[in-house]
């Protein structure tokens, strides 16, 4: 891999330039960014007009493996919004605006992540900005990016701040390319590039901080990381249950501050918000000092579920699993929070795996507890309302359009609209997936010669599959609906397995066998309908035998994947979840699985991801099998829109279209019942 570093010229360069900025910025990060053309797949703004725009280029491939843009803050006309958030008024006033440059849009191709890239564009900028006389650099900063400018030897000097809506929190940051004392103090590469008679001896420092009463030096020095690391240890015991480091000694602290010293500390002023629920930002943090509120609003007066202390982590399931922010943090009081990577435990595991693994654990312990306390917010909020969904519902038993029986869950075929059709989409569905079945079937570990549950087994299709799975093994199918019990019947007598297979009436919640009756209990997408999941999985793991396999099969459907992507089907796909959701069934159970399955207590639990696509199933089918169910259930629940219509008819469109995709994730749980102890 050879790079050459060099400024984009023609306009070719510039049109290659702004369409690996949108594959970075909308496409990998998802970003809602002014400027970005999603018909043409450009990301350019106002910027650009006048700006020093550098690549690095791959120059075996020709593609651009970074790209870093440079303006001069005489020459260039910055929007308002950019300008009040650097304050560049008050700057300009007290610096030679010659001098002053700004530089934004570093990005670096996934591929070259970890490589010299990034240097090669900093220290070439750096030297050119020398050349021309800028001795000032100005930038706004990602929280992620923070510590690598702090590294180069940027400082803060104003608080973080939201360049528009939606935008995640940035943080303006100064470089001073003449303070030669400062930049070997933070051990900046950049400091051989800069000649000692330009040095300022601090006095250019010395002038903003009178400026701007926000300025700050990085703790950089390990006896102030020591103090603050060795406080945040042993000041807050009341929930050791929930802390990052509990279990660190005083020593061990000490030995943690040398690795987590690096990182950077932001301050944020009562009122304010450190992340905004749907940004897509990729860090987390932890609380130094002061008080964040956890909300789902986006009112000016929301209302907290949860107040996190010093000592908390923050944004952490966002950093580790991507995705955008579920929920907002809004600072109760003037906070300070360490700012650290996504790839915390990966850099800190090569250094030191012991405390890796401990940090690992705790932050496993403090996630459940975290989802132990949202469950118990959402009982709360449930009791205190019912969903317009269940109020629709009663209103229908109340006119006697449906029995109460028939709504205990969010499945029951003869109140969908269409149940002959229902029938054939279960038919379908497990004829796709019979052989992708079988290979995690047996790759899970069972056997032949056993005993096998399969709760709603509707129309029998699974139950006879194992059997002819297991030629030496009896199923015993537990449905409550009569239909498809006599069609499971029928089905077994005509493939030949009448004698091992068995269907009686039964529900999850009272399953009819005696206790530790089966050697393997299979739930091939029920739990999605469930509204007592736990209640269920108690019964499988009563009737289950000491050691014996629990495996679920089910959905999660923030992980469908379809291109080209209809309009309005992330709508569609929120509305049919909380259609669901009002019937006691949960679109997103798949994730859910393996938590389920150690709060009953079993062991030896795993969660894999069954990839289905359309490369291995044809695409009519597998969006029949993912959205004809969905279609029902708004239908059945009056909730149909002409909306709607238009993504289903658009998704039934995707065979007809070259290059079409779809990506369905199943998940797969299992573990085992406990063996009895002696």
């Amino acid at each position: 891999m050879t790079i050459a570093i060099q400024e984009v010229t023609t306009e070719a360069e510039r049109q290659q330039l702004f369409g690996f900025r949108y594959t970075i910025y909308a496409e990998e990060l998802n970003k809602q960014l002014p400027g970005i053309d999603h018909q043409q797949k450009i990301y350019s703004d106002e910027l650009d007009t006048n700006a020093y725009l550098i690549v690095a280029k791959d120059t075996e491939t020709g593609g651009i493996a970074g790209a870093i843009r440079n303006n001069s803050a005489a020459e260039s006309v910055f929007p308002r919004q950019l300008r009040d958030c650097l304050k560049l008024e008050p700057l300009l006033q007290t610096l030679d605006q010659a001098s002053v440059s700004y530089t934004s849009g570093l990005m670096i191709d996934p591929g070259y992540r970890g490589t010299t890239v990034v240097s090669l564009l900093v220290n070439f900028l750096y030297k050119r900005s020398i050349a021309l006389g800028y001795s000032i650099d100005i930038c706004l900063s990602e929280l992620s990016l923070v510590h690598l400018y702090y590294q180069l030897g940027y400082r803060p000097y104003v608080a973080p701040k939201r360049l528009y809506a939606d935008a995640g929190l940035r943080l303006p940051m100064l470089l001073i390319s003449q303070d030669k004392a400062y930049l070997k103090k933070v051990r900046s590469p950049l400091r051989r590039f800069a000649s000692a008679r330009e040095d300022d001896g601090g006095k250019t420092a010395l002038l903003l901080k009178k400026v701007f009463p926000e300025w700050e030096d990085p703790l950089v020095t390990p006896l102030q990381k020591k103090a603050l690391w060795a406080g945040i240890a042993h000041s807050f015991r009341s929930s050791p249950t929930t802390s990052f480091f509990k279990g660190f000694s005083p020593e061990e602290m000490q030995r943690l501050m040398q690795h987590m010293r690096r990182y950077p500390n932001i301050r944020i002023k009562r009122g304010e918000r450190l992340f905004n629920r749907g940004e897509n930002e990729q860090s987390m943090g932890l609380l130094l000092s002061g008080q964040l509120g956890i909300t789902f609003d986006k009112d000016a007066d929301p209302h907290f579920v949860a107040v996190l202390g010093p000592g908390e982590l923050c944004g952490e399931a966002e950093a580790l699993i991507g995705g955008t922010r579920s929920a907002s943090l809004v600072a109760l009081e003037d906070s300070e929070v360490l700012i650290l990577p996504s790839n915390l435990f990966e850099v800190m595991g090569k250094q030191d795996a012991s405390f890796a693994s401990r940090l690992s654990m705790n932050l496993n312990l403090l996630l459940v507890s975290r989802l132990q306390m949202m469950h118990l917010h959402y009982i709360k909020s449930y009791q205190r309302a019912s969903s317009r969904y269940y109020k629709r519902n009663e209103q229908l038993i109340g006119n006697g359009t449906h029995g109460e029986e028939e709504f205990n869950d969010s499945y029951a075929i003869t109140t969908l609209d269409d149940p002959e059709r229902e029938l054939e989409r279960l038919q379908k569905q497990a004829w796709m997936g019979e052989e992708i079945e079988r290979y995690w079937l047996n790759k899970i570990g069972c056997v032949d010669n056993s005993t096998f549950l399969d709760l709603g087994s509707g129309p029998g299709l699974t139950s006879v599959m194992l059997a002819k799975m297991f030629p030496n093994s009896r199923l015993i199918g537990v449905e409550p609906d009569d239909m498809l019990r006599n069609t499971a019947t029928q089905a077994a007598l005509e493939a030949g397995v009448s004698e091992r297979c068995t269907f009686v009436k039964g529900r999850g919640e009272e399953i009819p066998l005696e206790d530790d009756r089966v050697d393997y209990c299979n739930a091939r997408f029920v739990f999605q309908h469930l509204p007592n999941p736990s209640e269920v999985l108690a019964e499988l793991d009563r009737v289950t035998r000491p050691g014996g396999l629990i495996f679920i099969l089910d959905v999660d459907d923030r992980g469908v994947i379809i291109h080209p992507e209809p309009p309005g089907l992330y709508g569609f796909q929120q509305r049919t979840a909380e259609a669901q959701a009002g019937m006691g069934g949960d679109r997103f159970i798949g994730r859910k699985l393996g938590d389920l399955m150690l709060g009953e207590g079993l062991t030896a639990i795993n969660t894999e991801v069954v990839p289905i696509t359309s490369r291995e199933i044809p695409m009519n089918a597998l969006v029949d099998a993912a959205f004809s169910f969905k279609e029902q259930t708004l239908k059945r629940m009056h909730l149909w829109k002409a909306e709607d219509q238009q993504v289903i008819d658009a998704l039934r469109n995707l065979p007809s279209i070259p290059g079409a995709w779809m990506y369905v994730p199943v998940f797969l749980a299992h573990g085992r019942k406990k063996e009895r102890s002696l």
